[in-house]
């Protein structure tokens, strides 16, 4: 559905609809290449026109990001206890609480994920995951712990041997 962003003030954005929304509905409002996601606050008939107001939900109490995101684009594979197979993905952009990344299969929020790229394995919670096209899904993630991964090029001895060990009891 198109509109126009009339304004902004902390944690809402007003936006000028041609239909009518019905309050408490999730949405995903898209500026150019950018997203926020939110739920229809209300929406009033104004002339021939709607007027609805749309919460920023990631923001703080202020409205303000709680961390700046940086954009990325890192290869990644999702584990998650749904799928019996890894899902490859993209890690979109990293801030201090999470990962956006794009999937090629929806995530439900709630979900347990580990993230693993080429630099680390990221254990965190999906948060967020809507469909971008049928096949192409934005998930955030909050992340809980981040793990430095060990790649065999810089394993010393000792990190060799316990890597050995573990590769060969399983």
């Amino acid at each position: 559905m198109q509109a126009v962003v009339e304004e902004f003030t902390p944690g809402e954005a007003k936006l000028v609809l041609e239909d009518s929304i019905s309050p408490g509905t999730a949405v995903r409002v898209t500026i150019d290449d950018s997203a926020f996601v939110g739920q229809i606050l209300y929406c009033e008939k104004q002339g021939q026109l709607y007027d609805a107001h749309v919460s920023i939900d990631d923001g703080d109490e202020a409205g303000l990001r709680r961390t700046p995101r940086f954009p990325v684009s890192l290869p990644a594979v999702v584990f998650a206890p749904i799928y019996a197979d890894p899902v490859p993905g993209k890690i979109l952009d990293i801030s201090g609480n999470g990962i956006g990344m794009e999937l090629p299969a929806a995530v439900p929020v709630q979900t347990p994920v580990a993230v693993k790229s080429d630099y680390n394995i990221s254990l965190g919670i999906v948060r967020f995951c809507a469909a971008i096209s049928p096949a192409r899904y934005r998930t955030g993630v909050e992340l809980h712990h981040i793990f430095k991964r060990i790649h065999p090029k810089t394993k010393s001895g000792l990190m060799r041997k316990i890597a050995g060990a573990l590769t060969s009891s399983r």
